[in-house]
């Protein structure tokens, strides 16, 4: 995301339907909120640990954790929060409905916003908690405009694509010496993908 101009032009370089749902899940989870959604920045050294703790119990009951891909239960990770405060890099932002967390980003600042980790807890998923969330940090960062935009990282997720202005190409090359191994798992893997591929578009296509 671009952050350029105010978020009221953001909202509006979306499409109709992206921004027709937002504002819609917005205004119910206000609604539910008691009309006014409680959420928070987390930056200072000071604060870490306790975004820490907030953001670990949101992703223990995400399909992340169960993946071993969620916030890392340990000392280390919460250090490493506390040095990226003391450099003015952290940014994290928990979202609460009735006093309990249900959905954080973990981001790092630098000229650009990373979006470094998100997650929701999925007894909210209804409620579109991420796209909330999500909602309220463009309107930050468009009012606090120190980063020039907000990056969501690799891969084309659904979500990235509809709430995204802009984008940048980028990949990842490997490279393989010429060996019959080699030849064999690179063929295996684009078989795999292949495959997969094909495998998806059938499931589409008898929806």
């Amino acid at each position: 995301v671009e952050v350029r101009g105010t978020f009221a032009e953001y909202l509006k370089s979306l499409s109709h339907g992206t921004r027709k749902t937002m504002l819609r899940h917005v205004r119910r989870f206000q609604e539910a909120s008691g009309g006014e959604i409680a959420w928070r920045e987390f930056r200072r050294p000071e604060e870490a640990g306790e975004f820490y703790e907030l953001a670990t119990a949101i992703s223990r009951t995400t399909y992340q954790h169960k993946l071993k891909a969620g916030i890392p239960a340990s000392d280390s990770f919460r250090r490493e929060l506390q040095e990226m405060a003391a450099q003015d890099e952290l940014r994290g932002y928990v979202m609460f409905l009735e006093g309990a967390p249900v959905a954080f980003a973990l981001c790092r600042g630098g000229d650009d916003l990373l979006g470094y980790q998100t997650g929701y807890n999925p007894a909210f998923r209804d409620s579109s908690p991420g796209t909330i969330l999500h909602y309220l940090i463009f309107e930050r960062l468009f009012a606090e405009g120190r980063f020039a935009r907000y990056d969501f990282g690799e891969s084309e997720q659904p979500y990235k694509v509809s709430l995204a202005n802009a984008s940048v190409r980028c990949a990842r090359v490997y490279y393989f010496r010429r060996t019959f191994r080699n030849l064999a798992a690179v063929t295996a893997h684009l078989l795999c993908n292949g495959l997969s591929t094909v495998a998806g578009r059938l499931l589409e296509a008898l929806k």
